[in-house]
């Protein structure tokens, strides 16, 4: 529990979460271990082997790590259509080195993705990994505010 509270502290500071946002006591009151969430880099004609994978893995969460504005291969759409569908929540990041993935109706709106905001894939893995400690899978709107608060 100790090691826990450790980690948990060294990522909220990292990330300048404030205590009213999640604090450490609430997480682990409530839960016992971080969610699992992996990283899906993208790239051009990306399949959903790897998506796949993930869900039957168990993961509560999968960041894309798209190209431009956190983009998401036709070839891997419709994979990840379904991992929302099934309750796993998907937040569209970019592997690019600077700018940001804005909110596009196309993926937000009709899909149902999280846009990471300024968060390249990593340090967005570690936003929701916190944030699925305190906020259900099934309303997105609270955990899409802290992507576009962080």
């Amino acid at each position: 529990m100790a090691q826990l509270q450790v980690q948990l502290k060294l990522l909220l500071n990292l990330l300048d979460i404030t205590a009213s946002d999640l604090s450490i006591a609430d997480v682990l009151k409530t839960v016992p271990e971080i969610p699992e969430v992996a990283i899906v880099y993208g790239y051009a004609d990306t399949d959903e082997k790897s998506v796949n994978a993930f869900c039957v893995a168990g993961v509560k969460g999968i960041i894309f790590a798209g190209t431009d504005n956190g983009s998401v291969a036709k070839s891997c759409l419709a994979s990840l259509d379904n991992t929302i569908k099934s309750g796993i929540v998907v937040v569209r990041s970019s592997r690019i080195p600077s700018g940001i993935v804005s909110k596009d109706k196309k993926y937000e709106d009709e899909h149902g993705f999280i846009a990471a905001k300024s968060l390249n894939p990593q340090k967005a893995k570690i936003l929701l990994q916190l944030t699925l400690t305190k906020y259900s899978q099934k309303n997105t709107d609270p955990i899409q505010k802290l992507f576009y608060k962080y």
